[in-house]
């Protein structure tokens, strides 16, 4: 992409040509693949292929193989492990929808991790991405924000039961992308003039909002999750459990499976982690107030096996074991 910026900032175009029934072909400005084809071409050596195996030409190569094959090792070492991609079942509630309205492209989602910790989802313009981030005015947006921007707005263009508040938040990812589709055609974002474009589906009419760039980008992460990181394990697991079964008990979330995939955790690490709330409540206050030292480090597998205990009496021995036992 740095190489295709440059290019671009120097005017140059890729090569254009047309065919014999006049329809015209390239002279445009060049992006990440055009750059790939080019470093991936053996021809520039002097070589040609031919099913599978490269014979000599008899074009005067440009560069020698020796340069070419650096470049494809180099190449080689900074292609992205895509098998992260597939794995990632996570998708965009305006995958295919969002689009970026000055650079007149896609937007798609994606995520990025700060020091190995925070996780950071946004919409990327796919011009910015191949051309540079320079052409545009938008670049990425916090997916969070731009998704609960569009909903708010549709609502006062809409009213459809699975939009309201009460039960929009109790939907899955999936079903919310269902209850969508129907209802909205696309979503443009213009960052010079900061507005956000709805157009519904039926009716061609744009609407126009007048949003903020600054209300849709990512903000620092907040100083109480960077401080919740610095204590025990157990304690932010525990901390957790009490907070989703007030958020069950509200109706906020539908079930340990939904929790699950909003946090990005596996089904039964969550089960684990609500299985502490089966504590005695002497071991739950221990875990959560007190500052012995032993806390962190207590394994939790160790405090799992105790969670299957059902008599109070006896997680309290099998606990103050544990406090005196870890080293």
């Amino acid at each position: 992409m740095a190489v295709s910026s440059i290019l671009n900032e120097k005017k140059y175009l890729t090569k254009a040509f047309s065919t014999p029934e006049g329809r015209k072909f390239g002279g445009k400005q060049f992006k990440g693949t055009s750059v790939g084809i080019i470093l991936n071409n053996i021809i520039y050596t002097g070589r040609v292929t031919y099913k599978g195996e490269s014979f000599k030409g008899e074009q005067e190569p440009i560069i020698s193989e020796e340069t070419f094959y650096k470049a494809q090792k180099l190449l080689a070492s900074q292609r992205p492990d895509w098998s992260m991609a597939k794995r990632n079942k996570h998708i965009g509630l305006l995958h295919g929808i969002l689009r970026c309205k000055r650079c007149n492209c896609v937007m798609y989602y994606s995520y990025s991790l700060k020091a190995n910790k925070y996780k950071y989802h946004y919409y990327l313009c796919m011009n910015a991405q191949k051309r540079g981030y320079k052409g545009c005015a938008v670049k990425m947006l916090s997916a969070q924000k731009i998704e609960d921007k569009v909903i708010e707005l549709l609502r006062t263009l809409v009213s459809v039961p699975k939009l309201t508040e009460t039960v929009w938040d109790t939907l899955t990812i999936l079903e919310k992308i269902d209850a969508l589709k129907p209802v909205l055609k696309t979503a443009s974002y213009d960052g010079v003039n900061q507005t956000l474009e709805l157009v519904l589906c039926g009716n061609d009419k744009p609407h126009e909002f007048k949003v903020a760039l600054g209300e849709l980008k990512n903000l620092p992460v907040p100083p109480n999750q960077v401080d919740i990181k610095k204590e025990p394990q157990l304690r932010q697991n525990l901390i957790l459990a009490h907070q989703i079964q007030k958020s069950l008990a509200k109706g906020m979330l539908k079930d340990l499976k939904q929790t699950a995939d909003c946090l990005n955790i596996s089904h039964i690490k969550i089960y684990l982690i609500m299985n502490m709330l089966m504590l005695a409540p002497s071991i739950q206050e221990d875990i959560l107030l007190s500052d012995n030292a032993n806390i962190p480090l207590i394994p939790e597998y160790k405090v799992h096996e105790i969670c299957r205990e059902m008599i109070w009496e006896k997680q309290n021995e099998a606990w103050q074991k544990l406090l005196s036992n870890s080293t």
